[in-house]
């Protein structure tokens, strides 16, 4: 995590087994792994004013077999 003036960045990772549906597929079964950044402004009054997210989803995507 960084933060630098009125924006907070977080880098993340999220790690664990596809035991469940996701996206109408059956479980897989599979250990997935996938990263992604939010990035965070905040204004004058402390509040969050914006967010932008990334993920990593065409990775986990073909981790799951979803697609090629």
């Amino acid at each position: 995590m960084i933060a630098e003036g009125d924006k907070v960045l977080l880098r993340w990772r999220f790690q664990g087994h596809n035991t469940g549906k996701w996206m109408g597929s059956p479980p897989t079964h599979k250990w997935i792994e996938f990263w992604g950044m939010d990035l965070w402004r905040y204004n004058e009054e402390g509040k969050l004013a914006e967010a932008w997210f990334m993920a990593d989803r065409l990775g986990l995507m073909q981790q799951l077999g979803s697609f090629p």
